[in-house]
């Protein structure tokens, strides 16, 4: 397994090259919904990678099996199909 981290700026750009290449990873774990979503902060507007309903319909929600790659301040696990 190899674990990769990105900042949450641009991450939804990132994400949908990763689409257009065939290299998203399995596993996604992100602390901020925003991430999903998208989200406006003091820092600027983050858009969220579920924003194409398309790639949405991609992301399955696992819930327990994937608990220990969370933070201490829990977060969310999507697997990308």
């Amino acid at each position: 397994m190899s674990i990769v981290t990105f900042p949450a700026r641009k991450f939804a750009e990132v994400f949908a090259d990763a689409i257009t290449r065939n290299a998203v990873p399995d596993v996604l774990v992100f602390d901020n919904y925003g991430v999903m979503d998208g989200i406006t902060t003091p820092l600027g507007r983050f858009e969220g990678i579920g924003r194409d309903p398309t790639v949405r319909a991609q992301l399955i929600k696992a819930t327990g099996a994937f608990d220990e790659l969370l933070g201490p301040a829990r977060g969310w696990t999507y697997l990308f199909t």
